[in-house]
Formats: structure tokens, sequence, C-alpha cells
């Protein structure tokens, strides 16, 4: 007959249970928490390279703002690069990262490597259209910035560009009106974005 177990022996065995459960809840709940510390501290230095433009609260895109006020050269978003880098390992499927790692490399003028991560995000979630966005004002960028680019390959990501912006319903009478209105705000410089993607259409 199996002896009757103590009071102290059954409080050890408790307390051995509530320790494995919570190290096991450790275990699931460390890594996403780590993704999302590097996600947070990574929104932080795209915001405030924003602010530096002055596009924090203005709703502009972040390649928008990466077109109207040049390339940005900031430790923080170099930090930002190599923690949603860290965060993708960990988590390859987090859609949020890709498009934060796509925002962040635009900003520092890698637009290349933000194309990859806005397509990324857009297989990840199709039904979100700020990838797409994102993404068109990319190409945007490439058809009327890049020096090193033949014609054809430039047409080529102008035509890409429409296409993106034309897929998530934009038209020339929208780009249009957003182009009269930031002309008469005095709004010169984007209204000459506007104004070229309104002729693309």
């Amino acid at each position: 007959m199996e002896p009757e177990k103590t009071p102290l022996r059954k409080k050890l065995v408790l307390a051995g249970a509530v320790i494995l459960a919570l190290a096991l809840m450790t275990a699931v709940l460390w890594q996403p928490l780590a993704v999302f510390r590097l996600q947070s501290r990574a929104g932080q230095a795209i915001e405030a390279a924003l602010a530096q433009y002055g596009m924090d609260d203005q709703g502009y895109l972040a390649c928008q703002a990466a077109l109207l006020g040049g390339p940005i050269e900031s430790a923080g978003l170099q930090l930002a690069v190599a923690d949603l880098q860290r965060a993708a390992a960990m988590r390859p499927k987090n859609a949020h990262t890709q498009l934060l790692l796509g925002q962040a490399h635009c900003l520092i003028g890698e637009t290349w490597e933000a194309l990859a991560a806005f397509e990324r995000f857009s297989q990840m979630r199709p039904d979100n259209p700020l990838g797409d966005l994102e993404a068109g004002m990319a190409h945007f960028n490439l058809a009327v910035a890049a020096t090193d680019m033949s014609e054809p390959v430039r047409e080529a990501h102008a035509r890409q560009s429409r296409a993106l912006f034309e897929g998530q319903g934009y038209t020339f009478d929208y780009f249009l009106n957003e182009a009269d209105a930031a002309f008469e705000r005095g709004a010169y410089p984007v209204a000459w974005t506007w104004y070229r993607l309104a002729s693309w259409f």
C-alpha cells in the first residue's frame, strides 16, 4: 500500500508543476514578444524619420517621403533594418515586419530591397493595400529619380507604378484633384508628385 503523501510533498509537486507551466509559457511567448519589441523599436525610428521630413502626421507613404525629402542617413534607421531582419528570421511569416522593413529600406534609399519586402508583405496580406501603395511609390521613385537607368527600364517602372495604383482603384481624377489641392496650399513638391502620377493615367 502506497504511503499517504505529506502536505510538504504536495506543495513541492504543485510548485514544480507551476514552474514547468511558467517555463513552457515563457518558451511559447518569448519569440512573439521579442518580435513585437523589435518591431516597436523600428516603428519608432521610422516615425522619427517621417517627423524629420515634417510628414509624420500628414498620411504620407514612407516611399513618398523618401522621394520628396531624399534618403536619410540615420543610424536609427540602419538599426531598424537590422532589428527587422532579426524579427523576420524569428518569425518569417509575420507580415507587419515586412511592411516596416520595406518602409525603412525606402527611407534610407534602398528601393530595390524595399520592393522585395513590400512584395512579401502583399503575398502574406493580399487584402491589405499598403504593400501595393508603397511599392507603387517605390516604382515611381525609380522611374523619376534613378540616374543609372535606361529609358525602357524607366518606362517599365512607370507602368508598374501605374498598374499598382490602378489595381487599388486610383484614377487620373484622384491624382489630379490631390495635385490641385497640394498646389493650392503651396505644397509644390507634393503637387508635382501627384501631377506626374496623373500624367501616367
